[in-house]
């Protein structure tokens, strides 16, 4: 064989994978070659993340073959996964982690090392803190590190970027080409085509559980992407923030600090951007749940900083947060069980189960996703069976339909695709208009922020700076104002 010739370092023939005894990849065939950054793009449920899964030996194969080989000498290849929802220990320490990952492959890690990873992924945190002191986007930063530190031959990665900012994604992919041109072979999952286009070599489109095809990304623009991940019947198309609103009168929500105030109106949507570590949770947090040190809230004009979040539920003030796993869903149970958690009963009920699922939350349930397209439309199904974008629009749809007063929501878009993200788009803003809600939303995907608000307010170092309407915004000057 010539050595011009790679040879593939992961070749996937006819695979089947299901749950439950049914298919949800079908026939599925698929060659990377050694040192390739290859991507996986479909819509949320089409199969990526149970692809992946499967290459890394986390599903059980229905039929069909895996091969991972090394490129020289044939001998079978380590692969390290980066998943979409980290399964970190809150308990143990960060070093700790990176050790434990290394060893398990038997490549001992030293604390210098330990510190060179970190600073390699980015991750600015002390090998002595604690898991759960890290934000979100740090642990997919600390699960990138664990990932290295067992030196890979072949990386998976599930939507690594959906978490972070715009600054640390160009660090991730800057670090990611680094390794790809080292020898290491790469492939992701992602709903970031702009990024797939720029990033990768070649791109595998997947729907409803089948390749469409895989093609050289030079070869293909991003609308031929879209159009093998939907239907042409499916709406797709970016949408176009409406015509600005105008507000009157007092505002229902106006929180306070350091001589800036941010006031939502009824009907409102205002956003909220900032880099990762600005302390723009503050602002969420100080409204959803709990007072926030330097920030005073008020709704109607009543004060409410010492209210419990049960007495915030109560005033009809929703949250959605950024962690679904952690804080807003639970995975082992089904999503008729889940369409009543967080949510506190109407009347005072004797014996209060938290956990429960009637006839009253499954027809919710099924209104939910049929309403939200989330798939397969199965009530019975756990939350854990799910795709991570199908759970994502549960979660949303389940909190947009409560019928707040005021909403918090705290990175909405996360793993969705660009038609899913659209439509939740379009939902934020009706449901702002029918039950006159105000919104205040926060993510890290600019163009969602400009099609989705009225005005965005930008937050650095937990101080506002500047709030603008959007239509005085623009992506360049966001970002901008943003660094």
């Amino acid at each position: 064989m010539h050595a011009s010739i790679p040879q593939p370092t992961l070749t996937v023939t006819n695979l089947v994978l299901g749950y439950g005894g049914k298919p949800v990849v079908d026939d599925f065939s698929l060659s990377v070659q050694c040192g390739e950054l290859h991507a996986l793009a479909g819509e949320n449920g089409a199969g990526k993340t149970t692809v992946l899964k499967a290459i890394a030996g986390l599903v059980p194969i229905m039929s069909g073959d895996i091969d991972i080989l090394c490129n020289d000498n044939r001998k079978a290849v380590r692969v390290s996964f980066v998943l979409q929802h980290d399964v970190l220990p809150s308990n143990m320490t960060v070093g700790a982690c990176i050790k434990c990952a290394s060893v398990a492959v038997n490549v001992l890690t030293s604390s210098d090392e330990v510190v060179q990873l970190l600073t390699l992924v980015g991750l600015r945190a002390s090998p002595q803190i604690r898991v759960s002191e890290l934000s979100m986007h740090q642990r997919q930063l600390l699960q990138l590190a664990c990932a290295l530190a067992s030196k890979p031959g072949l990386l998976l990665l599930d939507e690594p970027t959906a978490v972070m900012s715009h600054v640390d994604a160009i660090h991730f992919w800057t670090l990611i080409q680094a390794e790809v041109k080292n020898g290491l072979t790469v492939v992701i999952a992602t709903h970031k085509l702009e990024d797939i286009k720029a990033q990768c070599s070649r791109v595998t489109v997947m729907r409803a559980g089948k390749l469409i095809f895989t093609r050289p990304t030079d070869d293909i623009s991003i609308e031929e992407i879209i159009g093998g991940m939907a239907p042409q019947s499916s709406s797709q198309s970016e949408h176009q923030p409406t015509a600005a609103k105008e507000f009157h009168g007092d505002p229902l929500v106006r929180i306070s600090g350091n001589g800036e105030a941010l006031s939502i109106y009824e009907h409102e949507v205002h956003g909220i951007a900032g880099l990762d570590g600005s302390d723009y949770d503050k602002w969420l947090k100080s409204l959803a749940l709990c007072r926030q040190d330097g920030l005073t809230v008020h709704m109607n004009d009543i004060n409410i900083d010492t209210l419990s979040i049960s007495a915030r539920r109560n005033m009809g003030i929703g949250y959605i947060p950024a962690d679904r796993h952690l804080d807003a869903l639970i995975s082992s149970e089904t999503l008729g069980v889940n369409m009543s958690f967080g949510q506190l009963p109407k009347k005072a009920l004797g014996a209060w189960l938290p956990l429960r699922s009637t006839n009253i939350e499954a027809a919710a349930t099924e209104v939910i996703m049929e309403a939200y397209d989330v798939r397969p439309r199965e009530v019975s199904r756990t939350v854990s069976t799910l795709s991570g974008g199908n759970q994502q629009k549960f979660l949303v749809g389940r909190e947009l339909e409560r019928e707040n007063r005021v909403l918090v929501i705290n990175q909405p878009t996360r793993g969705l695709d660009r038609g899913a993200s659209n439509a939740i788009s379009r939902n934020i803003k009706a449901a702002s208009k029918r039950d006159k809600s105000a919104i205040l939303v926060y993510s890290d995907d600019l163009t969602f922020l400009m099609n989705t608000c009225d005005k965005i307010s930008i937050v650095s170092n937990g101080r506002l700076t500047e709030t603008r309407p959007v239509s005085m915004w623009t992506e360049t000057s966001l970002v901008e104002a943003i660094i």
